[in-house]
């Protein structure tokens, strides 16, 4: 994000996230128990996933916070 302009980057996060959350709201019981290797934290199933998701958009939430200039 720091490359990016403040806008762009929330934009380009909100867009991913719409995105992200139409997944979501099509899934059933089996599809939120659904299984999968996370590539660095290992195995977990989708709703483990989404709380590790909404975790890591505090941070970029953050990041792209920082880049706004002060006042």
């Amino acid at each position: 994000y720091m490359e990016m302009d403040p806008e762009e980057a929330l934009k380009r996060f909100e867009q991913i996230r719409r995105e992200h959350l139409g997944v979501l709201e099509g899934l059933d019981e089996a599809g939120w128990s659904r299984r999968g290797t996370h590539a660095e934290q290992g195995p977990m199933d989708v709703l483990l996933y989404e709380h590790h998701v909404a975790g890591e958009d505090v941070d970029h939430m953050a990041q792209i916070a920082r880049m706004v200039p002060p006042g």
